[in-house]
């Protein structure tokens, strides 16, 4: 079974250290607080697809980082070098890219690059010394990543940041708790914020899960379970979790419906809660 993703911050203190937040604050005051997104019906097929599309995407995000962060790391980068790594998808694969933003903010400054190799467990690693300065793609997707980490503050422990594009040409950025150990695997505590396209301005904070869960990484279980209260439709983490813990199943339950996400990251709709709770106590 495919290993879990997100031990590239276990295996690389390096770049866990430099990407994340290390301060102490209460985890519920990460974001602003959420009165919830309740509606009356279950997410229809077109709404559930797009959910799986964006999970999917951050899986894949987080795999290819994982790898790419393996490669960085067997390079020994000088200190002060990394401060973020940031992926972007191309029609050749998942490109990440390391470096971190200039003193003037005007430029990242792109010190190592991966691209696919013919192992997609080792990518091609592309160093650049002096870094280049970077005012393109990389700058864009560097300065959203800037904006989404500043929103969601410091923390009391890692945490991961995806960004990925919109088609509205504005940027979804992810911010979910990282693993610590290779045998725990945190959900919940994660937020998604939609920035400007030129990465400056947040334009909407959608608080997905609201407490941590860490589950015992166990790849023989067939499913996962769990509460979600802030929406009455999975979130798109519900989906990249499902995948980064092995491909396993989970059920999704809200105030008033239930979900199941499938070894695929496929969700579906399974009943209302109130009948699932009772069909469980017969």
């Amino acid at each position: 079974m495919q290993k879990p993703a997100r031990a590239h911050l276990v295996l690389l203190p390096m770049i866990a250290c430099l990407v994340l937040f290390c301060s102490p604050v209460d985890v519920a005051g990460q974001a602003p607080e959420d009165t919830g997104h309740r509606r009356d019906k279950p997410a229809d097929a077109t709404e559930l697809a797009a959910i799986a599309a964006r999970g999917r995407a951050i899986a894949a995000y987080d795999a290819a980082a994982w790898h790419a962060t393996d490669e960085v790391q067997a390079l020994h980068p000088k200190e002060g070098l990394v401060r973020m790594y940031i992926g972007r998808q191309t029609t050749a694969g998942w490109l990440v890219a390391f470096g971190k933003m200039n003193d003037a903010k005007d430029a990242f400054l792109l010190a190592f690059e991966t691209t696919p190799s013919a192992d997609p467990l080792h990518p091609t690693v592309m160093s650049h010394d002096p870094a280049v300065e970077d005012r393109g793609e990389w700058f864009k997707v560097a300065r959203a990543f800037d904006t989404g980490r500043d929103a969601f503050g410091k923390a009391s422990r890692p945490y991961n940041i995806v960004v990925l594009p919109v088609p509205d040409k504005s940027w979804f950025v992810y911010v979910y708790p990282a693993a610590t150990t290779n045998d725990v695997f945190p959900t919940g505590g994660d937020v998604r914020y939609r920035v400007s396209g030129d990465g400056t301005k947040i334009l909407d904070t959608h608080r997905m899960h609201a407490s941590i869960l860490e589950f015992k990484m166990d790849l023989t279980q067939k499913m996962s379970f769990h509460t979600a209260f802030l929406d009455d439709a999975p979130e798109d983490t519900d989906v990249a979790n499902a995948l980064m813990m092995g491909g396993t199943p989970a059920i999704i339950a809200t105030k008033k419906f239930v979900y199941r996400i499938a070894a695929d990251g496929t969700p579906t709709y399974v009943d209302t809660t109130e009948a699932f709770m009772k069909e469980l106590k017969k």
